[in-house]
């Protein structure tokens, strides 16, 4: 009996005493199990390794969010020619959609001598004056005030007619039953569908019949040795050349829309002749 409690006694050590015996005295602090933390070598592998992993992750993952703002950019414009055709069909109506695409460059249309507005410097003093250039140019630059009169410099003349730089693409209808898009930002998009006035500002309509024809001119059809007529739009991210282009082809004859992969050069005359929009399989239409 009495061996039996030495041996009991001696089995039921106390937790702390038992894992102080396998961790060590320096993993314990003064009070046994309250440990002291890490050390700095060891916070300082730490912090590198994550260091180096979101280094090499973030790249990555940044793609990969640009990659679903584009998708995003064109199921949200699909869907909305969907619906609109859809409307037209049903109410027996003709219905419209407006594509508002967003510029940072200047479009040059017509050849007309006109004034440019701008920042004057003066060289010698730095002082900077807004004013109006008069002179002879290429027409007027998408997104910039003109005023055929001419100003002195430092008098800031804006024209009435002037058209703002749109900022952001938009999608607008006659028809949309669920409401206007919410488009992604940061998201570029190009079309070959030409605008009905020849100003790109005012937007690009797309027709829809009663039957759920779509209406549209594609420009550089007629010079092109390509045999496809369908309007395409392509959604792309400018600053990530490596990134997938997507694309929406529309046809004109019955209206039916895909979405494909986009291969080419984005300016209009060039989606036309040479773009290349290769549909993805059907179920991931």
């Amino acid at each position: 009996m009495a061996f039996w409690k030495r041996k009991n006694r001696r089995s039921i050590k106390p937790l702390r005493q038992r894992l102080g015996q396998r961790l060590g005295p320096q993993r314990l602090g003064p009070q046994g199990l309250r440990p002291l933390g890490f050390t700095l070598i060891e916070t300082l592998v730490i912090i590198l390794v994550v260091g180096v992993l979101s280094a090499i992750t973030a790249p990555s993952v940044m793609s990969m969010m640009d990659g679903v703002k584009v998708d995003r950019t064109i199921v949200e414009v699909r869907t909305a020619l969907q619906s609109t055709q859809r409307q037209a069909i049903r109410g027996t109506q003709v219905c419209t959609v407006t594509l508002q695409l967003a510029s940072t460059s200047g479009n040059n249309s017509g050849s007309s001598s006109g004034s440019q507005s701008g920042l004057n410097i003066d060289a010698n003093t730095g002082i900077v004056d807004v004013g109006v250039n008069s002179g002879k140019g290429n027409g007027n630059a998408y997104g910039h005030s003109k005023n055929n009169d001419t100003s002195t410099p430092g008098s800031n003349t804006t024209s009435p007619s002037a058209t703002p730089a749109i900022t952001k693409n938009t999608v607008t209808g006659t028809c949309l039953a669920s409401g206007e898009p919410d488009l992604p930002e940061k998201v570029a998009m190009a079309t070959n569908i030409a605008s009905t006035s020849g100003n790109p500002a005012d937007g690009i309509d797309i027709r829809y019949g009663v039957l759920g024809g779509a209406e549209f001119t594609v420009q550089g059809l007629a010079t092109s040795t390509s045999r496809d007529a369908s309007g395409k739009i392509v959604a792309f991210i400018q600053e990530r050349n490596n990134l997938k282009k997507k694309c929406i082809a529309i046809s004109s004859t019955l209206g039916l829309t895909r979405v494909g992969n986009y291969v080419g050069d984005t300016d209009p005359e060039s989606i036309t002749k040479t773009g290349v929009c290769t549909a993805l399989e059907w179920n991931k239409q």
